[in-house]
């Protein structure tokens, strides 16, 4: 006991002061919370996020966020190329920029960060990984990552699988995210392995095939007879709701406890699909490789909580860059702290993720944490007339509770002087359901001229661009012929 006390006293200091956290202490902590849970069962969810939910003193707060924010400012001047040279171009001294005049300095755009990622990294770190993005809006980004960093951010989400998704060593995970998302999959197989839990990289493969796996029964020693828990991308966790109800599965088919989703917009209709398909529960997320170790998650409110000892969170104009005001539509503006983070330094980082700024104080289980309204989606996907916009979250909420329409959606926005044109690939002699379609739009005030079906995929010249589409194939061996043939 005495010896967790100290760990945790070492990791609060060194969370305070910005200096190192030793990945030791926190795996350490991990593994006295799977002692606890042997001896005493699983903690209860609800307190957990209560505990995590409560609410910090403003002045604490606030002076925390001005020495953490100080102390980032140095180091990027300090010690790489690209602040160097912006701060003294711009004649801005790092020691005067303090939080209350981080407007002088300007945001750091993903264009930038893309163009030369090496001028972002520390000339102290030692990175040995390079993350990519998966570029849904352009190039894919990279950014640099020390071993250090690698090591906290397994040993920190270790604690996130068991304390919030709750998760044990009986457990099964499979993950549906592309094997080529480096960071998430390296991290979470690690974390995975701390919790003593089983996981099975399955990748974005066929949906069929996915939930030949899902239902697919697991005799090992210790563990669940099916895979308990699946983490996946929206636009793909869509393809299996819609796989499966045309196939005719039903929840008894499967073993699942638990979907985490993260890394695209999950609309609730789409959540409430998946639950009645799979009988699990489903938990939003938000993370993106630039920003980590910033991460947000949902709570039963909607609301996306950030957690404020990571980076700081701003919420700005998408034209102004100037603080969003309550009620308004902002995107998220991010500097990742130190000690998360050392070797691809960031400040003051466009995400392009748009949020609402909430209009009152939160008084949900989360409500000690910073919070926004959930992700309504990326700027770019989000079409601009005049003082119109049609966000993402709006056309997913509209299409995805049509069972007529096909999961994953694909749709393509056609922009006119007076709003919006929806073509979405569908049944064409269904006017029926464009009724329904056009009925839901005016009643939530969508700026929708009008909805197009097409069942042709070719008539979408550009479709909305979707994770589901990066599709990875797999081999299968047809053993009457002996031909083999990628899927």
């Amino acid at each position: 006991m005495f010896d967790t006390a100290l760990r945790q006293l070492r990791q609060g200091l060194a969370i305070a002061t910005g200096r190192r956290i030793r990945p030791g202490d926190v795996a350490a902590l991990v593994q006295h919370i799977r002692r606890t849970h042997a001896e005493f069962g699983r903690l209860d969810h609800d307190r957990v996020m209560e505990a995590m939910g409560r609410v910090t003193d403003p002045d604490v707060r606030a002076a925390a966020d001005a020495r953490h924010w100080r102390r980032s400012v140095t180091t990027a001047y300090r010690h790489t190329v690209y602040y160097r040279r912006l701060f003294d171009r711009l004649g801005i001294r790092p020691d005067e920029l303090s939080l209350a005049r981080r407007t002088e300095l300007p945001l750091t755009t993903k264009a930038s960060l893309r163009a030369l990622p090496e001028a972002f990294v520390s000339d102290r770190s030692e990175p040995v990984l390079q993350a990519f993005t998966t570029g849904s809006t352009g190039t894919p980004t990279s950014c640099w990552f020390s071993a250090y960093e690698l090591d906290l951010a397994a040993a920190y989400s270790a604690m996130y699988w068991l304390m919030t998704a709750g998760l044990g060593p009986a457990d099964v995970l499979q993950v549906c995210v592309s094997s080529r998302a480096a960071l998430a999959v390296s991290t979470t197989l690690r974390a995975i392995g701390m919790v003593g839990a089983g996981y099975v990289q399955t990748g974005v493969i066929d949906p069929a095939e996915t939930l030949a796996r899902l239902t697919t029964p697991v005799h090992l020693p210790g563990k669940k007879p099916r895979v308990s828990a699946l983490t996946i991308n929206p636009s793909q966790l869509a393809a299996l709701v819609g796989q499966a109800e045309r196939d005719g599965y039903r929840p008894h088919d499967f073993g699942l406890e638990l979907i985490g989703c993260g890394g695209e917009v999950l609309s609730t209709a789409l959540a409430e699909r998946a639950e009645r398909t799979f009988g699990a529960r489903v938990q939003d997320t938000y993370g993106m490789t630039e920003a980590f170790p910033i991460s947000g998650q949902n709570c039963s409110a909607g609301h996306l909580h950030f957690g404020a000892e990571q980076g700081l969170i701003e919420v700005l104009d998408p034209v102004t860059a100037e603080p969003a005001a309550p009620g308004a539509v902002g995107q998220l503006v991010v500097t990742p702290y130190p000690p998360f983070r050392e070797t691809t330094l960031l400040l003051r980082y466009a995400t392009g993720d748009l949020v609402r700024v909430l209009t009152e104080t939160p008084s949900c289980e989360m409500a000690g944490q910073p919070a926004t309204s959930p992700l309504l989606g990326k700027a770019e996907f989000s079409p601009t007339v005049r003082d119109l916009r049609l966000y993402q979250r709006d056309v997913l909420e509209l299409l995805e509770r049509q069972p007529a329409v096909p999961l994953p959606v694909r749709y393509q926005v056609a922009a006119a002087a007076d709003g919006f044109d929806l073509h979405v690939l569908g049944p064409e002699d269904d006017p029926a359901l464009v009724a329904r379609l056009e009925t839901h739009a005016a009643e939530h005030d969508l700026p929708i001229r009008k909805i197009v079906l097409h069942d042709d995929p070719a008539a979408l010249a550009r479709p909305q661009f979707v994770r589901a589409l990066l599709r990875e194939t797999v081999a299968t061996r047809n053993e009457e012929t002996g031909t083999w043939m990628l899927r």
